[in-house]
This record gives structure tokens, sequence and C-alpha cells, in this order.
């Protein structure tokens, strides 16, 4: 969004370099309206940019994508320890939908298997693990 915002404001400079040489008065009610419609846009957009800024600092709606330390857990592998989620954990205490592309099986002692997330996996995709495990 940044990036975008900065483009257009250079675009508009540029596109407004031409009539800055030419005196205000000279200019005509078209170029006026157009002037003002640019200027516009260009406080709309930096105003749309500070409000999604601070959004992102308070941490608004990231909260369904918090997982707690509780789900996660060590299962041991050929490569050594990795750190996985819980799937039944995580769809107890966690709002937000966990993505499949994260998901695979395990065997767990007594024969059987289970799903469980990789968390660099989660984390890649937007997912916060806390810290403290218990």
């Amino acid at each position: 969004m940044r990036r975008q915002l900065i483009a257009a404001v250079a675009a508009g400079s540029l596109a407004l370099s031409g009539l800055a040489a030419t005196p205000a008065a000279a200019w005509g009610e078209r170029e006026q309206d157009v002037l003002a419609l640019i200027l516009g846009l260009g406080i709309a957009g930096a105003i749309l940019n500070d409000a999604q800024r601070k959004d992102r600092r308070h941490g608004s709606g990231s909260s369904g994508r918090r997982i707690p330390a509780a789900c996660v857990y060590d299962i041991r592998t050929h490569q050594g320890l990795r750190s996985v989620v819980s799937r039944a954990c995580a769809e107890d205490h966690v709002a937000a939908r966990l993505p499949q592309e994260c998901a695979f099986t395990i065997r767990s002692r007594g024969g059987g298997s289970r799903v469980v997330y990789g968390t660099r996996c989660l984390t890649d995709s937007g997912f916060r693990i806390e810290d403290a495990r218990h």
C-alpha cells in the first residue's frame, strides 16, 4: 500500500510539473478542477494509509490468529526434534481456520495417526505462536 501511494504521488507530481510553470490565474476552470481532484485523492490516500497503519500497530484482527503455547509440542523425527501444533488443541483454542498446506499426518506411539501443523508454516501464514510453554 505504501509503495502504491508513493508511486501515485510521484505520478501526480510529474503530471503537475507542467502546470506549476503556468500562473494560477491563467488556469482554466477545468485545470483547477483536475488539480483539486488530484489533491483530494492524495489527501484521502494519506488518511487511509495512516488509519491502516494505526490498525496494524494496535494488533486489530490478530487475536484469532494466536496459537496458545499449550497447543505446541515437540515430535522426534529423523532430523531431530520438530515443534508442531496439535490439530485438536488448535480447533478448541484458535478462532481462525488453520491453513491446510501446513497440515501433515504423523504416526503416534499406539500405532494410530494424528494431524498436526508445522509451526514455521503457520508463522509464515500470519499466525503467532505464544512464547511460554506450560
